[in-house]
């Protein structure tokens, strides 16, 4: 009689998947599939489907937004951390890296399990099991990733330049009133696990746990500029900072030894951070008071001090909530391991910052990110320290700084924007002008104020400038000075403060002037150079027919121009950094500065990214469109065409009226290269006839404004998951459009696709658009549905609204 067998315990699922996916990977271990087909391409769908539904879990019903739950990135950051990570990937032997149907792993999929786990911090088998993929493939797929993205993705954490940190200090001192500061520093735990065997008392933190150091410094946006790891969670927050590579780089004046700020009757205060009271009291690092009877001044300083140092928790709260490997209990790798994997959750918490994705709404904003841990005092002070921070006391109880409380960030008008341009009816080509003034496809003609060759350019008014005048000085000095133009300012009036932005041909400082708030836009295009009598003459004249024709210019939805000077000898501006930055006196030999309004709501865009979960009612959405429509419709009547219509070059009042920002007289750089083509426009908004490098008019703006229309209503961006080879491809030949929603009202959805027409001839006027969105009647209210308002895909839904 044969004997009987014993029944085998069934597994769970997710074991019984490792287990699976183990035997073929052994199976496998050689087998390197040729087949595109054989590829695992379509994961996003794969997983989608097998964990859009996981009980117990609160997974967004948009799938874009439960692509950024489950990987803490949206789809283009994600593209573009595959692009870091992807020569590493593929160079290695994809031995064993294959999924339960055999299928060999993608580089997206590998990152996507990489990502995951780290933001998770699940056990590898669960990991595994949502992928479809054995313990052993999660193991080698992370680490592969953490070693190729260490590598790579260096540049995403340095110490800033010193534009950079010029920028940083008055991000600081406009937020929080505290003058020169560079940013805040403080310490957090990874809490780990150590075996019986590998236990120390080194390693055993005040609160009985095993955990490590992380040593972070933050500018303004929560963004790393400096980290240190790897240190025992017994130490004193003052012995790692002593023990850091960061403690001895301020020391020996490497780093936050820039430019000094002077303060109340002369005193001067160098740069610095702002830390806790678990940090001794530095020249380059300011703690609070610890006074048991503190004055009004020291009240005032703890509470700008605290603030700043918020910035450092905030983002350590961040990085916990968003990497939450970083918060499980992990068992201690090796010495080079753990280090990795926190460090590279720094890297991604300083690429998603990079690449403009929101913060988590998932991750909670108030409370530490070190519960259960009290700050120990240090009682270490230098007496420079304590000297400096008298002096920023007594500063901020004095008249002079500027003491605006930390909120929404002013934006200056147009500082950093893209590029812009401005088109005028009575400009004609000149042949020294590069092609400036090239005619549109209708009869009207249009400056085109981005094609002028800005090297060549030798602004002065009655002063030697370039270096083939300086010969005949004696000439230049006899000649009779210009008469004041119409629109020029006098330079004594103004005030410049600090510098907001920089681009590509300029600064943009903030200033007052007669007593108003002005963005100051220094236009400089290199060094002096030879530049003859006629082609000086006609830039000139270029340059007066833009400011003259902006100047007249008078719209509730335009920014106002003030007023601009050619020629900045008299022009006070502040100094910036040793590197890379413009000291008083280095601007004026070739450089024009141009003054408008000071708008302080921020740009369309910031705002719309913030409303992207609630969305807007239909009366805030037309009434944002209208002033829009209205500015664009003021500016087409004056022949001037803007041709960078989009979101991000919209700005705010506080009350929410919108201005068109920066439509002409500089081209300022786009923070991300990416944005700007070879032509003009941004990616996204151009109308198809500008990306075939056709002549086009003012109707690229109307289809610009139907894509902005789209947004509006949406809170969304424009084809956020395409490169720009996919964008202008299929915009030019298969007719894409941002997908309209089912419940967009008809009246809306019509003038989007009459906006963004193929033909330009078919788009409507700016006029006619005016008058079709004030017909439409909000009182019957609707809009966009948000996201936690419905269940199911937003096309089963009727129209709401008008």
């Amino acid at each position: 009689m044969a004997p009987v067998k014993k029944k085998k315990k069934p597994l769970d699922k997710a074991k019984n998947l490792a287990k699976k996916s183990k035997k073929k990977d052994k199976k496998r271990v050689n087998a390197v599939p040729l087949d595109p087909e054989a590829i695992d391409c379509d994961w996003w769908d794969t997983f989608w489907l097998r964990n859009s539904s996981l009980s117990g879990v609160s997974i967004p019903l948009d799938e874009d937004d439960a692509f950024k739950h489950f990987f803490r990135a949206s789809k283009t950051t994600f593209s573009y951390i595959c692009s870091l990570v992807r020569e590493d990937l593929i160079s290695r032997p994809p031995s064993g890296l294959i999924n339960i149907e055999g299928r060999l792993l993608s580089v997206e999929k590998q990152v996507a399990i990489a990502l995951r786990r780290l933001a998770s911090g699940d056990s590898q088998v669960s990991v595994g099991a949502a992928f479809g993929v054995g313990q052993s493939t999660v193991s080698q797929v992370t680490w592969r990733f953490i070693e190729a993205l260490e590598e790579r993705a260096k540049h995403h954490l340095r110490w800033p330049d010193s534009d950079r940190i010029e920028e940083i200090k008055s991000k600081f001192e406009e937020m929080y009133g505290l003058p020169n500061c560079c940013g805040a520093i403080d310490t957090t735990h990874i809490i780990m696990t150590l075996p019986a065997v590998q236990a120390s008392d080194d390693w055993c933190d005040q609160e009985k746990n095993y955990s490590m150091f992380l040593q972070g410094v933050f500018d303004h946006e929560m963004r790393f500029l400096n980290m240190v790891t790897g240190w025992p969670g017994g130490m004193t927050v003052s012995k790692l900072l002593k023990f850091s590579g960061f403690f001895k780089l301020c020391e020996n004046g490497q780093i936050l030894d820039g430019n000094a700020k002077t303060l109340c009757e002369g005193a001067e205060i160098r740069e610095y951070v702002v830390g806790g009271i678990s940090y001794p009291l530095l020249p380059w690092l300011i703690t609070p008071h610890d006074s048991n009877d503190p004055s009004d001044s020291m009240m005032a300083f703890s509470d700008r001090h605290e603030k700043v140092r918020s910035v450092a928790t905030t983002a350590f709260q961040q990085l916990k909530g968003s990497w939450r490997i970083l918060s499980k209990v992990m068992w201690r790798p090796d010495r080079r391991k753990l280090p990795s994997i926190i460090l590279v959750c720094c890297l991604l918490h300083n690429i998603i910052i990079d690449c403009g994705d929101y913060l988590q709404d998932d991750v909670p904003l108030s409370g530490h990110h070190d519960s259960g841990y009290a700050d120990r005092y240090c009682k270490q002070s230098e007496p420079l320290g304590s000297e400096l921070r008298g002096y920023l006391t007594e500063y901020l109880l004095s008249p002079t700084p500027a003491k605006e409380e930390a909120g929404e960030k002013p934006m200056a008008s147009g500082g950093g924007e893209a590029d812009k341009s401005l088109e005028i009816g009575s400009g004609s080509a000149d042949p020294k002008l590069g092609g400036a003034g090239s005619r549109s496809a209708g009869e009207e003609r249009y400056f085109r104020a981005d094609k002028l060759d800005f090297s060549k350019w030798d602004l002065h008014m009655g002063q030697t400038s370039s270096s083939s005048v300086v010969t005949n000085n004696s000439a230049s000095t006899s000649a009779p000075a210009p008469a004041m133009q119409e629109w020029e300012i006098d330079l004594s009036k103004l005030d410049m403060k600090h510098v907001l932005a920089h681009g590509t041909y300029g600064t943009v400082y903030r200033g007052v002037y007669a007593g108003q708030d002005v963005a100051v836009k220094v236009l400089d295009w290199g060094e002096d150079g030879y530049a003859t009598a006629a082609e000086t003459a006609a830039l000139r004249t270029s340059f007066e027919q833009e400011v003259a024709v902006w100047q007249k210019l008078d719209h509730p939805n335009v920014t106002k121009f003030i007023g601009a000077s050619m020629g900045t000898s008299d022009l006070r501006i502040p100094p910036a950094g040793d590197t890379g930055g413009r000291g008083n006196g280095a601007h004026p030999a070739r450089a024009c500065c141009v003054v408008v309004e000071y708008v302080a709501g921020g740009t369309l865009k910031k705002f719309l990214i913030k409303k992207y979960r609630a969305k807007l009612p239909i009366k805030d959405v037309i009434q944002l469109a209208l002033d829009l429509a209205r500015g664009l419709s003021y500016l087409h009547s004056k022949a001037i065409v803007h041709r960078d219509v989009k979101s991000e070059n919209m700005l705010l009042q506080p009350n929410k009226t919108l201005k068109i920002a920066d439509f002409g007289v500089a081209r300022v750089e786009a923070q991300n290269p990416q944005d700007m083509t070879g032509e003009t426009g941004t990616l996204g908004y151009m109308a198809p006839e500008v990306l075939e490098g056709k002549p086009y008019n003012r109707k690229c703006d109307v289809y610009s404004f139907g894509v902005c229309l789209w947004e509006i209503y949406c809170c969304d961006m424009p084809y956020a998951d395409c490169s720009f080879a996919e964008i202008s491809h299929a915009v030019v030949h298969k007719n894409l459009r941002p997908e309209i929603p089912k419940c967009c009202p008809n009246a809306v959805a019509n003038i989007m696709k009459r906006c963004w027409d193929p033909n330009p001839d078919k788009r409507p006027e700016m006029e006619e658009v005016v008058k079709l969105l004030e017909a439409i009647d909000t009182s019957k209210g609707g809009g966009m549905i948000a996201p936690d308002q419905f269940q199911g895909c937003l096309c089963f839904f009727k129209p709401r609204g008008p």
